[in-house]
């Protein structure tokens, strides 16, 4: 009896101890006030710098057997910072250069309670990848020691050693209030490690998503094929959902709307996006024809790869992408920004949205597979403002969120909610 009562008392006293620990962390790392204030439409005024990113990465790839440079300057990196902040609600993110460290400042504002995760990184410059100081909120950790941590957690979860190796790739880090520079080793032998790894396993529902998108895939490419070299996206999407209401079973016409959506991406998008549903990437086309929206290629694109995103991530992430695209392309070189294309965005993350609601997934099925054209899910776009550079962008809407610009994106909301489609 004494030793029951003595085992009773040790858990009540671990139990203790445990739950003031969990106390104790929780009042070293939440604060009530974040640590980060920037706002993201200042941020991404400079998001047309990005462009000059870009040949690096794509460089980086293809010359993977030699060693590289790469070199991100203050600008980009306070860019990509504001796109993650208008991609996730409630995150702050900067980068700060001095000229020996880089500071990494984010905030994430816990939902429905006023506190804050503050998260403060330093990257100093020297040989290799050097973590300094790491805090979180009041509580202090070892910048390298949880460096160290993270690594060995992926190479766990890829089951190969691929992430730790890549740390030791990098050489150099060069860092100057203008820019930060990051010597690394080659790496092509790490990125065939990744090509070799073995997919992940499926759970079942995952399986039953992947039986489904493959059926829709066949279906679309047994659609006959018409004499015109230029055809309408609604060509396919119509036939493609009268498909999907007649298999649809009570209860999972929400998850037959994602196969179809997903299925359409491929077919007419990206083939690759066919990988990340767990299936073989398609022949170089899975069509023949120009296929456009509103009689335009580039609609049709971004319509696509907007719902995509939208399928395989969130609609936070999909319209900051779409956003920063059109930012970029404020730039030389660049088509201009085009609230014609963020419309498109917009309309595709509107059909998405409603196509994966339980509540109206099957009237998206029926309105989808009786509509006569297009104007049903897609409104007028083309007399909106686009091909303004950065000058003209900022003479007439000053910067993102203004009260010009955010009027410009409430015509775009008031269209697509006018549409057939979202109607009582």
């Amino acid at each position: 009896m004494k030793f029951v009562k003595g085992l009773s008392r040790l858990g009540f006293a671990v139990l203790l101890v445990l739950l003031c620990a969990i106390l104790l962390i929780l009042a070293l790392t939440l604060e009530t006030r974040p640590l980060v204030k920037a706002g993201s439409a200042a941020q991404i005024e400079e998001a047309d710098s990005v462009v000059e990113l870009l040949p690096q990465l794509r460089n980086a790839y293809l010359l993977s057997e030699h060693p590289q440079v790469l070199t991100v300057s203050a600008q980009q990196l306070d860019s990509l910072a504001g796109v993650l902040q208008r991609a996730r609600p409630g995150l702050r993110s900067q980068v700060n250069l001095s000229n020996t460290v880089a500071m990494l400042a984010v905030s994430y504002e816990l939902p429905f309670s006023g506190f804050y995760l503050n998260l403060h990184m330093d990257v100093n410059a020297g040989s290799g990848l050097v973590v300094g100081r790491l805090q979180l909120g009041k509580l202090q950790l070892p910048g390298n020691g949880m460096l160290w941590l993270l690594a060995k957690i992926v190479d766990w979860k890829l089951q190969a050693p691929i992430a730790s190796e890549f740390m030791n790739r990098v050489q150099e880090v060069e860092i100057s209030r203008q820019a930060v520079a990051v010597r690394v080793a080659a790496f092509s032998d790490l990125l065939q490690q990744m090509r070799e790894l073995p997919p992940s396993e499926l759970s079942e529902d995952e399986q039953q998503k992947r039986a489904r998108v493959s059926y829709y895939l066949n279906y679309l490419q047994s659609q006959p094929a018409v004499a015109e070299r230029t055809v309408s996206l609604h060509y396919y999407l119509q036939p493609l959902f009268a498909e999907v209401l007649r298999r649809s079973k009570d209860g999972i016409a929400a998850q037959e709307n994602e196969s179809a959506l997903l299925a359409l991406a491929i077919f007419s998008g990206n083939r690759h996006f066919a990988r990340l549903v767990g299936l073989e990437a398609l022949p170089r086309r899975g069509h023949t024809e120009n296929i456009v929206l509103a009689g335009r290629t580039d609609l049709h694109l971004h319509f696509i790869y907007s719902a995509a995103i939208k399928l395989l991530s969130d609609q936070g992430v999909s319209i900051a992408i779409g956003e920063f695209k059109e930012l970029m392309d404020r730039g030389e070189g660049g088509s201009g920004y085009s609230f014609v294309d963020l419309a498109a965005d917009m309309a595709s993350i509107r059909l998405a949205e409603a196509a994966l609601d339980p509540d109206n997934a099957v009237i998206v099925q029926q309105r989808l597979a009786e509509a006569d054209d297009a104007k049903v899910y897609f409104p007028q776009v083309l007399d909106l403002p686009e091909g303004m550079d950065k000058e003209t962008f900022s003479r007439r809407f000053g910067v993102v969120d203004s009260p010009a610009y955010r009027q410009q994106v409430a015509i775009i909301e008031q269209r697509l909610q006018a549409l057939p489609l979202y109607q009582p």
